[in-house]
């Protein structure tokens, strides 16, 4: 722990809120003359470049003189006075912050901790209630708050109820499963029912989503500052209906999926790239009915997931025979800005890389930072789709096949990073003693044997 220090001008500030502090200390009674050859008997207090000098005559009262009234004999004793004081002063402070007793950082909260759950079987099924409900708790002409068990919704639009039921559905039966899953999901298990709930924005305007801070080119993101998940309405597959607004049959809000799993992982886990995303991906894999998740055989949706395409939502058709002319501007506007939302990041459902394709060697893969594993996702998505289809990948293998097919090594890493490990320590767990290329060795082989060809690229040089 380090002692406090003082800068410079932390000390030129120190200097000036002290000098009357110590005048008596550095007062010097002398006879002064001036220029003209006057002389009077005082003590000088102090020395400003603007004011002058300052004296304290016989009858104890203070005057400012500027210096350049003063002798030239005069001046040289102020200059030389100054400096001593300086040194002084400056001998004294350093001496002060030796004594001062070491700065304690006042604690930090302790993180929220639960005993790790590592050690649980891994559920074949998670369920909620059908009967699930959606409170509506306040209703304005700027915003509409529900509430379920575990979320609170807001929106810039009145919501019908059977909608946002099966959106909340959706949150809670991923929130369930975070819960009952093996690898320690902290939040989930932290919260009850009087504890703050978990924060969902929706937005009907994309306008609307940016200025609060939803991410550009995404129509649906987790906010880490502000620990919310942020969509704009049409991204969840919602569509006007007369007058309100209700879910079309695409489900399209799955894509939802990704930033659920992201507000309920531990922070500390963003620090590898590949997993925060792999993980959320996996887990969005897992085959879901409304307030139902399966688990049972993860290997082909993970590898439907991997090898399909994504599919395209059909053109949205308008008619705008009583629209006016701005009006008209607007929709076509809109309309662009929804396929420039899903050019630059359409997952669902698949990754398109199908049975063969070229992934970065993992050993670079997985030391990517956040925008290295994200940086070609605006071209054409497919090197970003590469990134997220290998990270998925990675993930099941770790969670199903290594360590003794247990997830062991992939465990421990989990718990390495909420411990505060770094990435390099963290990694170093998850290996387990193999160098990058043999677990490379190993992961092409066993996707190799399950119908997947993957080439991986040199190393690229350190």
């Amino acid at each position: 722990m380090s002692r406090v220090t003082v800068s410079a001008r932390s000390m030129a500030l120190c200097f000036v809120l002290s000098v009357l502090a110590h005048s008596m200390v550095h007062a010097e009674m002398k006879t002064w003359t001036d220029v003209d050859g006057r002389q009077i008997k005082a003590e000088i207090l102090d020395a400003d470049a603007a004011k002058g000098v300052l004296f304290r005559l016989d009858d104890k009262s203070e005057v400012w003189v500027p210096a350049e009234r003063l002798s030239v004999g005069d001046r040289l004793f102020v200059r030389k006075w100054t400096t001593t004081r300086a040194l002084e002063e400056g001998e004294k402070m350093a001496e002060d912050a030796k004594n001062t007793p070491e700065i304690v950082e006042p604690p930090k909260p302790p993180k929220p901790s639960l005993t790790p759950n590592f050690d649980k079987e891994w559920p074949s099924v998670v369920s909620i209630s059908a009967g699930l409900d959606v409170e509506t708790m306040r209703e304005t002409d700027l915003s509409y708050i529900y509430e379920s068990d575990h979320y609170r919704f807001v929106s810039t639009a009145r919501l019908q109820s059977a909608m946002l039921k099966k959106l909340a559905v959706l949150f809670e039966t991923h929130y369930e499963f975070c819960k009952q899953v093996p690898l320690n999901f902290i939040t989930p298990r932290l919260k009850e029912k009087d504890s703050p709930k978990l924060e969902v924005f929706l937005y009907e305007k994309n306008a609307q989503y940016l200025a609060s801070g939803g991410m550009a080119g995404l129509g649906a993101c987790y906010n880490s500052d502000r620990k919310a998940v942020m969509a704009t309405l049409k991204h969840v597959g919602v569509r006007v209906v007369g007058s309100g607004y209700t879910l079309d049959n695409s489900d399209a809000h799955r894509e939802l999926s990704n930033e659920v799993i992201h507000q309920l992982a531990d922070l500390e886990w963003k620090k590898l790239p590949w997993l925060w995303e792999g993980l959320a991906s996996y887990i969005r894999s897992v085959p879901y009915r409304p307030g139902k998740m399966v688990t049972s055989n993860m290997k082909s949706p993970i590898m439907d997931m991997v090898e399909d395409p994504p599919k395209r939502r059909e053109r949205d058709e308008f008619d705008d025979s009583e629209l006016t002319a701005e009006e008209r501007l607007q929709k076509v506007a809109e309309e662009i800005e929804d396929e420039t939302i899903e050019r630059v990041l359409r997952f669902e459902p698949g990754y398109g890389l199908t049975n063969q394709f070229t992934s970065p060697a993992l050993e670079d893969l997985m030391n990517y930072n956040a925008f290295r594993f994200d940086a070609d996702l605006a071209a054409e998505n497919r090197q970003g789709r590469v990134h997220y289809g290998v990270a998925t990948l990675l993930v099941y293998y770790f969670l199903h096949e290594d360590g003794e097919r247990k997830g062991l090594n992939f465990k421990k890493m989990l718990f390495a990073l909420q411990e505060g490990k770094t990435e390099e320590e963290a990694i170093k767990v998850l290996l387990a003693g193999r160098t990058f290329s043999k677990l490379q060795e190993e992961f092409e082989a066993y996707w190799r044997q399950s119908g997947l060809d993957i080439v991986f690229e040199e190393k690229s040089p350190r």
